[in-house]
């Protein structure tokens, strides 16, 4: 087994396996949705917790897990001003009940706003316009940074050299489609079961 290795068509090539399980995971695509947004505006939750961000935060969360909810929350407590906006219903409804019940208190008290069942409609440079989806405007904020939680697009760029190789591959987890981490598992453990 080799980790941390980059796999190309020549190292298929010269490991010749049997089967692979392509879980390569997804690519963020957040910059791309909104092409009108400043250059850098735009960042992922790993790029937004491990650089640097603006002191006027927008999280937009349009997967309504745990991830957007608890990126606000580390972002708030360095001292950013923080606007949560989800095109949920409610925050992180797709969170663990015990997860619902002690963020969003937190939430609350750390961020500047809270907008629910919204979607941002316009990045304009810098500045936000967060819609309802029948286009009435709930906000508009002028912001250093947007976070966007969304889905990722799917990575199979490995898939053409393992079909021209004639090797048999299994897709698993946010390479077959953007979900979370269980549905990952259990897509990997029941590739490695069927070979």
């Amino acid at each position: 087994m080799q980790v941390a290795t980059a796999v190309d068509a020549a190292l298929l090539r010269a490991a010749a396996p049997d089967h692979v399980v392509l879980a390569t995971g997804g690519r963020f695509v957040g910059a791309s949705l909104f092409p009108d947004a400043a250059p850098g505006l735009v960042l992922s939750s790993q790029q937004a917790l491990a650089g640097e961000v603006g002191t006027r935060v927008l999280i937009y969360d349009t997967v309504g897990a745990n991830e957007g909810a608890l990126v606000a929350e580390a972002l708030a407590k360095r001292g950013k001003r923080v606007t949560f906006v989800t095109s949920c219903e409610t925050v992180m409804p797709w969170g663990g009940a015990l997860h619902r019940a002690e963020v969003l208190p937190i939430l609350h008290k750390r961020t500047e706003q809270i907008v629910t069942s919204a979607t941002v409609g316009d990045i304009d440079g810098t500045h936000v316009i967060v819609v309802r989806s029948d286009g009435d405007t709930l906000a508009e904020v002028d912001v250093d940074t947007v976070v966007a939680v969304c889905p990722p697009s799917p990575v199979t760029d490995l898939a053409p050299a393992l079909e021209d190789l004639g090797i048999v591959y299994r897709v698993v987890g946010d390479a077959l489609a953007p979900r979370g981490a269980t549905h990952a598992f259990k897509e990997g453990h029941e590739a490695a079961l069927a070979i």
